[in-house]
């Protein structure tokens, strides 16, 4: 088994990047690729595609719930083009010119996120609310039962393209009906409990923790919220 010494540098702040993790770990996964090669032994070929699906899946053994999205940016982005990026029914990329005239401002929030200790909450609550928040519209609007992504549950995106299928309606008109049957389903006062979760979900809540708050990404990378933990805002994650 050859071995790799790989000295890092960069002059991004800690906590204060923007996708930078991703890129790391699509940059060290094709640099692990191309340095466990030889004139003999030539690299491993993997498509964009897959190299996106191996550097999600990498992310997540460190404990964060990634999506995929910043990982296809770091693989398919090109110097001043827009990535657009489709997961269904398979991944897919397309890169767009961006005008001369149109500009991207980005600005230091001044706020330290240091993914290592604020992703069992921060970054992974997110997941856990729009995960469950699909799983709950599913069941309401007799959608069917969602694909399971990575053992860990279904999609709103799942959830929109079923509930439209066969109605002919544009985004517009998908956009505008949609949310009211968000709010419809979702009518509490802005916040939800495990507890009402579970009875949403027609299950007991310490099933509702074991599926969705404990396991993923992993035995040995749990993330727990107390019961007393509240998910989402009507107005903001569903």
């Amino acid at each position: 088994m050859p071995t790799l010494n790989l000295l890092v540098n960069g002059t991004v702040p800690t906590g204060s990047g923007l996708s930078s993790s991703a890129a790391m770990v699509v940059s060290s996964l094709i640099a692990s690729l191309v340095s466990s090669s030889s004139s003999s032994s030539p690299p491993p070929h993997l498509s964009k595609p897959h190299i996106v699906s191996a550097a999600t899946v990498s992310e997540r053994s460190v404990g964060v719930n990634s999506g995929g999205m910043d990982q296809a940016a770091s693989v398919f982005g090109e110097k001043h083009k827009a990535v657009f990026v489709r997961f269904a029914p398979e991944l897919k990329a397309q890169t767009v010119h961006v005008p001369g005239h149109v500009e991207f401002v980005i600005a230091n929030s001044g706020v330290n996120a240091d993914k290592h200790d604020t992703a069992p909450e921060n970054y992974n609550l997110r997941v856990v609310e729009t995960t469950v928040a699909a799983e709950v519209l599913a069941r309401k609007v007799g959608v069917g039962r969602l694909e399971s992504r990575d053992g860990f549950g279904g999609t709103l995106e799942e959830v929109v393209r079923r509930y439209f299928a066969g109605k002919g309606l544009g985004e517009e008109e998908q956009l505008e009906e949609f949310g009211k049957v968000v709010s419809g389903v979702f009518d509490g006062e802005g916040e939800y409990t495990r507890d009402e979760l579970a009875e949403m979900m027609d299950m007991k809540e310490d099933e509702l923790v074991e599926k969705y708050m404990t396991r993923f990404p992993g035995p040995h990378n749990p993330f727990i919220f107390g019961a007393d933990c509240k998910f989402g805002r009507k107005s903001s994650s569903y």
